[in-house]
């Protein structure tokens, strides 16, 4: 199996099978919620920067799905764990979500 369909598979699993932003339809792909994917940035497809999201949603992201990413995975992994993650981000420019 593809590696992001597993990743995909074990994020339904933990996390369920609802757009984590709407909560009305059913999770069908990955967004790269918080920082956008970038080539050679392993670390954007960390579990902690990805939502699992509806069709619809995902095209209608914005940066208050940025916020509630962060908030949602805050609440997850825990606000250390997010401020960890971030600040190890191999990123020249950052922003503070918290």
């Amino acid at each position: 199996m593809n590696p992001w369909n597993t990743l995909k598979a074990d994020l339904l699993e933990e996390r369920g099978p609802m757009c984590q932003i709407c909560k009305l339809q059913g999770a069908s792909e990955l967004h790269h919620a918080i920082y956008g994917r970038m080539k050679g940035v392993k670390e954007l497809d960390d579990e902690r920067n990805l939502l699992l999201v509806c069709q619809k949603c995902h095209s209608n992201v914005s940066y208050a799905t940025r916020r509630l990413a962060w908030h949602l995975n805050c609440v997850r992994y825990g606000e250390a764990d997010m401020e960890m993650w971030h600040d190890e981000l191999p990123l020249l420019s950052k922003e503070n979500f918290w």
